[in-house]
């Protein structure tokens, strides 16, 4: 199966991709274009399966409220999700993303949809520390990972770049920022630091969140920290059955599925 997906890709891109931006075929970001860099790289994200019960879920959860953050934006495909779910009048992204090639990417999309008003991006990482950091870039687009969550093998043989890095507490006390609706957060490990660093847009802004979980330690501390903050916590892949113990969710992870994503809702 994977051979065979590799030899239908430069067919499919052949046939989807279309010079300087390509059109989105289907999906919430239908009719929105992606620019080359992407569109060749990620087929998926043109026919409307990249991710796409993340995609459904931030749409369903954008319906009515005004502003959202993309914590770890990558190339920026769940930030324009974001961007077309919101609504027309007053909708405003902030993503956030440190690695450089990402973040070049990020803003070819965003110039290519002509929405600079609306998506607003920020070459900064969101964790628990405000200021400099080491961040390693990895093997891979979506594998870099502040220097201070990752572990020693992850750091062999991988790029280290100094990145600016601030809380989201801090962030939102910016004058001229508005506090965020909804937050996705995908930070390759560091989702714990987050929402160490947002005690106070938890407590006081309630904002709902999809939140990617890279392990059963960073799931644990993560749910720890929503759960003392009064939040209805849930899998997205199972909705209907709440997550009220922290460690719960352990005996999920196993080699080939380290991910899983996480739904919390202010209660």
């Amino acid at each position: 199966m994977f051979l065979l997906s590799r030899m239908l890709k430069p067919l499919a891109r052949a046939l989807l991709v279309s010079g300087d931006r390509t059109r989105i075929r289907w999906g919430v970001c239908q009719g929105s274009f992606l620019p080359y860099s992407i569109a060749s790289e990620y087929i998926s994200m043109i026919i409307g399966r990249y991710e796409p019960e993340i995609e459904s879920k931030l749409a369903e959860l954008c319906g009515d409220v005004q502003v959202a953050y993309d914590l770890g934006a990558h190339v920026g495909f769940l930030s324009l999700v974001l961007a077309r779910s919101l609504p027309d009048e007053g909708g405003e992204v902030h993503a956030f993303e440190p690695s450089p090639p990402e973040l070049a990417k990020l803003r070819e999309l965003v110039a290519c949809n002509d929405l600079a008003d609306r998506l607003r991006v920020h070459e900064i990482a969101v964790c628990d520390t405000v200021g400099k950091l080491s961040f390693n870039m990895g093997s891979g687009s979506t594998t870099g990972i502040l220097d201070k969550v990752s572990k020693p093998r992850h750091r062999e043989n991988r790029q280290a770049i100094e990145v600016e890095a601030t809380t989201l507490d801090e962030f939102v006390g910016r004058e001229g920022i508005r506090p965020p609706d909804v937050i996705k957060v995908d930070v390759e490990g560091a989702e714990a630091t987050v929402m160490k660093g947002a005690s106070k847009v938890l407590s006081e802004l309630r904002p709902k969140l999809v939140v990617e979980v890279h392990g059963p330690n960073p799931c644990r501390d993560t749910i720890e920290v929503l759960l003392q903050h009064s939040y209805q916590v849930s899998l997205l892949s199972d909705q209907q059955a709440e997550v009220t113990e922290p460690d719960s969710l352990r005996h999920l992870f196993k080699k080939g599925k380290w991910t899983y994503h996480l739904v919390a809702l202010p209660s």
